[in-house]
């Protein structure tokens, strides 16, 4: 029985990467929060868009992504998303413009916006902002 996973994350814009010795993966699938510890029943996970955090050893990484796949088979879990961004990289003005920019289409009324592309808009801003608290 295996105590920890490696985790593969792979995206469009950044190279891959690894993270081995993982013993926890938390994320938020299009049913809800889900947790992954060693030795999970093979499966896929369609995420949302969301903040995740990961612990490996003595380690805690939180990121956020948009939407995605997670794939878990054996000792390995693999992470399939269009946009990745480690806490550590979130620009914290440029969040904040973001969140405004939604709030603002949001509260315009406005026939032509786009309501549900401003509502995702909205929560990618405030999941991207409380990662950097």
């Amino acid at each position: 029985m295996l105590n920890s996973f490696v985790l593969n994350i792979k995206t469009l814009e950044k190279s891959s990467e690894v993270i081995e010795g993982v013993t926890f993966l938390k994320g938020v699938s299009l049913s809800g929060e889900f947790g992954i510890l060693p030795n999970h029943t093979p499966s896929v996970i369609q995420l949302a868009s969301c903040n995740m955090t990961v612990r490996a050893e003595s380690e805690v990484k939180t990121f956020f992504v948009s939407k995605g796949f997670v794939y878990i088979s054996g000792d390995a879990v693999t992470l399939i998303t269009p946009f990745i961004e480690f806490s550590e990289e979130i620009d914290l003005n440029r969040a904040k413009n973001s969140l405004q920019r939604a709030q603002k289409r949001l509260d315009s009324g406005d026939a032509l916006t786009d309501m549900s592309r401003a509502r995702l808009s909205l929560l990618r801003a405030k999941c991207r902002l409380s990662l950097t608290s």
